[in-house]
């Protein structure tokens, strides 16, 4: 981590928020947080990038990370399991998998997606362990296992995604 340019994704939410209030004591050289939610300035570090992107804005993404040199991002964007199934799908699918694209292209070092131990559906047992069978219930927990499959995907062809649930 230590002098790497980072962009965070969903940087408004829950888990961005946090990270923001870590990376920089980790060595982030830079950070941007990216978030369609708007964010309350005062939170974060004043030299961090705050911008409001949608990461299915294929042109709008390409920028942000190709004008920023960042170097790692970490994917936390994501519509909530309470949000309609068409902005779920819409966000935790197509806009990962642009986020995926747009870093590919500008030759990003790794892309760290945040998924959910919703992809496990409701276990009858505990604790789950990482070969258990994914069984996504509803469309977030869809939408997760379908965005592991994407992060699989541009892994073979090469690119360093880690999924972390």
């Amino acid at each position: 981590m230590k002098n790497k340019r980072v962009l965070v994704t969903g940087g408004a939410g829950f888990l961005g928020y946090h990270l923001a209030q870590h990376l920089p004591r980790y060595g982030a050289s830079f950070v941007a947080m990216n978030d369609i939610a708007p964010f309350f300035a005062e939170e974060y570090p004043k030299d961090f990038l705050l911008a409001q992107i949608d990461v299915s804005d294929a042109e709008g993404m390409y920028h942000l990370i190709h004008e920023n040199k960042i170097d790692l991002i970490i994917h936390c964007a994501a519509a909530l399991p309470l949000w309609p199934r068409e902005e779920i799908m819409s966000t935790n699918i197509a806009g990962l998998r642009n986020t995926l694209k747009q870093a590919q292209k500008c030759n990003v070092e790794r892309l760290i997606f945040i998924s959910s131990t919703a992809v496990y559906g409701v276990p009858d047992k505990h604790p789950l362990v990482e070969e258990d069978p994914m069984v996504g219930v509803g469309a977030y927990g869809e939408s997760k296992i379908a965005g592991e499959q994407l992060c699989a995907e541009f892994r073979a062809n090469g690119m360093c995604v880690p999924v972390i649930r």
